[in-house]
């Protein structure tokens, strides 16, 4: 049996697809593929999960009131037994596997974690591909912001790296693929590039089915329920995160969701973008690994389109009279 494990990067589509697998799964089956269910019902965090180290201020593995060491010991052993059980279930039917999740990409940050991850699907399966999506660094930072502020975070700006700092992981795309090609061998490792005109169709769902699962299968575009706010409504989010303090942000998750819906029926669609001379600063870092990419896995001299006409000389400078406005009738309304 053959799996297919993608592991994202972040905002790459990832949770389109993910939707798009999870609604199909009846015809997926029907054609001899299982997007697994054991590994995660939406995405295959779960899995992901049980190959990165043992955090104690890891939010997803506090919510599930494991807060120690030996209970996180006995909930690993316990995942990792019933998706093998899935596995080997669908040997008797199915030809191929299907995990996805970008935490995989983003928290397996250790090739040893990555290593143990490889040693368990090379046990299960005579196959294992990897397909990894590479949006432009400046591109994925600038769409983070909107994520981390969601997450409850209050950072609103570009990540700042100094020239003696390593590279951040998330954004160092030649390690990345160094590290997955060493576990799972270079063959096994299928890179696409997160620009429209380089996907199948335009969109990452028919990418994925025509390139990593080889086949005529066409299936619908799933719901896409990532919220994206304005600028106004983005600084009215960070003003409600300083407010209550990021060591709260787990307990003050429901009442933050309730604001982004609200935030986002006032949302003009137009988000924060920094400037043009600061995007470019941004990306020049990652310029020698996004060449050694471009050259040893594509065979080409640059990566990506480095067109940033989308940005303008300045940075966006959202209202903070507007803001306030926001959040003080956010409040208003709640309580009334």
């Amino acid at each position: 049996m053959r799996c297919v494990i993608h592991i994202g990067t972040e905002k790459t589509g990832s949770t389109t697809l993910q939707r798009t697998l999870g609604d199909n799964r009846p015809l997926l089956e029907k054609n001899g593929i299982l997007f697994s269910r054991a590994a995660g019902e939406q995405l295959s965090r779960d899995l992901a999960e049980c190959f990165i180290p043992f955090d104690s201020q890891n939010a997803y593995i506090r919510q599930r009131s494991i807060d120690d060491p030996a209970k996180y010991m006995e909930w690993q052993l316990g995942k990792l037994s019933e998706v093998r059980e899935e596995i080997a279930n669908a040997k008797r039917t199915l030809h191929t596997y299907i995990l996805s999740c970008e935490h995989f990409s983003s928290q397996l940050r250790s090739s040893e974690s990555v290593e143990r991850l490889a040693n368990f699907l090379q046990d299960e399966f005579s196959e294992v591909t990897v397909v990894c999506y590479l949006r432009r660094q400046d591109s994925l930072a600038v769409s983070r912001i909107n994520e981390n502020l969601k997450a409850g975070f209050t950072i609103m700006e570009l990540p700042s790296i100094s020239s003696s700092a390593a590279l951040p992981k998330l954004y160092n795309y030649a390690d990345l693929l160094d590290r997955w090609a060493s576990c799972f061998g270079r063959d096994k490792v299928c890179v696409r590039l997160f620009e429209p005109d380089r996907l199948i169709n335009g969109n990452v769902v028919a990418d994925f089915v025509g390139s990593a699962l080889l086949g005529a299968l066409e299936l619908p575009l799933g719901r896409h329920e990532n919220i994206s706010l304005d600028a106004t409504g983005q600084l009215a989010l960070k003003m409600f995160n300083v407010g209550l303090g990021e060591e709260l942000r787990l307990q003050t998750a429901p009442l933050r969701r309730k604001l982004i819906k609200y935030l986002a029926a006032e949302s003009s669609n137009n988000p924060y973008r920094p400037s043009r001379a600061s995007a470019l600063e941004f990306y020049e870092h990652f310029k020698v690994g996004n060449g050694d990419i471009a050259k040893n896995w594509f065979g080409e001299t640059l990566l990506f389109h480095e067109n940033f006409d989308s940005y303008e000389e300045h940075p966006t400078d959202p209202d903070n009279a507007a803001a306030s406005a926001l959040l003080g009738n956010f409040f208003l309304n709640l309580y009334r």
